[in-house]
């Protein structure tokens, strides 16, 4: 499969029309309840170390939710930035939902739309694993390049050496059920290999199991671990193992 090929994927209007014409808005409480759940928000938290009033992009924002969820919390300045019309409106819909002012623009990450130097905290989540070849290396420096001196770059990505996510994806590909299109996770290695390249110093990695809260959900008794009124909830916390195995991993790196 050639670099071609996946990022045409990328560009495909139809795929990305279909996952983001699924979501709908929820209520505030409830948007807030269900980023409290997340393990990857708690990922982002403890990886972003945000201060208040800092200027941060997400590329490949989807609903934004996550990073809407840090502006409110930590009053940063928010740009939320997606190749998809259909992201942004959602983006745009969940900003007004949370009463957090956002600036949403139709942009591929790729080929930002920023002039260099600009951002404190530059982040992308689940959008790095779609390209492959020399586009996987473009994005971490388009990350990089809007990042100011000093700042911070996060990236956090589906973690290849989960078997149990990738026999699932695999199985899921071979039934024709995947709808995300191409998607190649990164090695912890790969991930800091691009992270270096792109000229940033590694400061911190750190992963988080999903599966630890799917049982947490379904599992008599076990609810109780999962907390949705606690960021420290057990199920929710990246840990040490979760670096190497967990299924998701995401680095900080800073920008000398």
């Amino acid at each position: 499969m050639g670099a071609r090929h996946a990022r045409g994927n990328y560009r495909n209007p139809a795929l990305w029309s279909a996952v983001w014409s699924r979501e709908v808005v929820p209520a505030a409480e409830d948007l807030h309840n269900s980023v409290q759940a997340d393990p990857v928000y708690h990922l982002l938290l403890k990886l972003a170390r945000p201060r208040q009033g800092e200027s941060i992009l997400e590329l490949g924002c989807g609903s934004g939710r996550l990073t809407l969820a840090l502006a409110r919390e930590f009053h940063l300045r928010p740009v939320l930035a997606d190749f998809s019309p259909q992201a942004i409106a959602l983006a745009k819909r969940n900003a007004g939902a949370l009463g957090v002012r956002a600036e949403c623009i139709i942009c591929d990450t790729l080929d930002v739309a920023f002039a260099s130097d600009q951002f404190d905290l530059v982040w992308s989540g689940g959008v790095f694993e779609h390209f492959i070849g020399a586009d996987r290396g473009r994005a971490f420096a388009e990350a990089t390049r809007v990042c100011r001196p000093g700042g911070r770059v996060v990236v956090i990505v589906p973690n290849a050496w989960n078997l149990l996510s990738r026999a699932g994806q695999l199985v899921s590909e071979r039934l024709g059920r995947w709808p995300l299109g191409v998607e190649v996770p990164f090695s912890p290695g790969e991930l800091r290999t691009h992270a270096r390249q792109a000229g940033l110093v590694v400061e911190a990695m750190e992963g988080v199991d999903l599966l630890a809260r799917y049982w947490a959900l379904k599992l008599p008794g076990a609810r109780p671990l999962l907390d949705l009124r606690s960021a420290r909830a057990v199920t929710l916390q990246p840990t040490a193992a979760g670096r190497w195995f967990g299924h998701y991993i995401g680095f900080r790196g800073r920008r000398p």
